[in-house]
């Protein structure tokens, strides 16, 4: 029995030292397979890429604000005016007729262009009635005043909204005529200053009114006879009314 028990313990010694090394040859086994079957994979070659230029970033544009579109105030161009005047006569004790000849009223009309926006010329006609003072022993009774005028007309605020002021300097030919068969006749010349203001009412009209001093002299001289009469007039003119625009 002992040596059978001893037979069994030298079996298993030489058995047990044999088993590490089947385990480790199974799993180089394992592991060359494994080699193997990758090395048996297409290979892919991975190329190499360019980098890229750097990217601009666009700059931010800032928002204008809309800029609001003024309206223009003046139009240059033709015109035409037309319009109640009221001449008034100041009394100058240096002669009888500065004296004989009253205040009036009548009616003016201009045509003119604006050719800049701080300058316009003008051609004006007036004509006014006028009364005569009968304590005042003239010979004349009532009579007619004619005038034409050139006018310069500066505007000195032309961007101004709502109202267009301008100053005006001028000269004329004026006469004065008695209404009566055979009637005399006063002519001469003058001069006028004065302002005034344009009111736009719409694109294409204004109201225009003006004030206007305007010293006048007249006589009775003719091409064959020497004067036996002359006046020289202080008048204030106040006149009011529409100006048509065109272009």
């Amino acid at each position: 029995m002992r040596v059978m028990l001893l037979a069994l313990a030298l079996l298993v010694t030489d058995i047990v030292p044999f088993m590490p090394t089947a385990t480790a040859t199974a799993a180089t086994s394992a592991a060359a397979a494994t080699s193997a079957s990758a090395d048996d994979r297409p290979t892919y070659r991975v190329k190499k890429r360019r980098p890229l230029p750097p990217t601009v970033k666009p700059k931010k544009l800032k928002k204008r604000k809309p800029t609001a579109v003024k309206k223009q105030n003046y139009k240059l161009g033709p015109y035409v005016g037309v319009g109640g005047l009221a001449h008034v006569v100041g009394e100058d004790n240096s002669t009888d007729l500065t004296r004989f000849i009253e205040s009036g009223g009548g009616v003016g009309m201009a045509f003119g262009t604006r050719f800049l926006p701080v300058l316009a010329l003008e051609l004006g006609f007036a004509i006014s009635m006028h009364s005569t003072d009968e304590a005042v022993n003239t010979g004349y009774r009532s009579g007619t005043l004619f005038g034409i005028t050139l006018d310069g007309l500066l505007y000195p605020l032309p961007k101004a909204e709502g109202f267009d002021p301008y100053f005006q300097l001028g000269l004329g030919g004026y006469s004065f005529m008695e209404k009566r068969m055979g009637a005399r006749e006063l002519s001469g010349g003058g001069f006028h200053i004065g302002g005034g203001s344009e009111f736009r009412l719409a694109k294409d009209y204004s109201i225009d009114v003006k004030v206007l001093y305007k010293g006048l002299s007249m006589d009775n001289s003719t091409e064959w006879y020497p004067p036996t009469e002359s006046v020289y007039l202080n008048v204030w003119m106040f006149q009011a009314g529409i100006k048509i625009l065109f272009n």
